[in-house]
C-alpha cells in the first residue's frame, strides 16, 4: 500500500512466507529509484503511486531452498 517502508513491507511479506511453513529468506524489497541498486539493503524508502516495486525473497523446506 502506499506509504509503506520497504522495511515494514519486507516485515509482512516474510511473515506471510512463514505462516506457511516455510523459513523465508529475504533477499529485498526496494521502491522507486531504489530498485535500480542491484541487491540493495531495504529500507525507510516509501512507496509512492507510480513507483517500480521490486521484491526478492527465497525460502526453506525439508533443506530444499528456492527463490519465490
Amino acid at each position: 500500500r502506499e506509504g509503506v517502508s520497504e522495511l515494514e513491507a519486507a516485515a509482512i511479506v516474510q511473515a506471510a512466507v512463514e505462516s506457511t511453513g516455510v523459513d523465508a529468506t529475504l533477499f529485498g524489497i526496494l521502491f522507486g529509484d531504489h530498485t535500480a541498486v542491484g541487491h540493495a539493503k531495504s529500507g525507510n524508502n516509501r512507496l509512492k503511486q507510480g513507483d517500480v516495486a521490486y521484491i526478492e525473497v527465497g525460502g526453506r523446506v525439508d533443506d530444499y531452498a528456492a527463490g519465490l
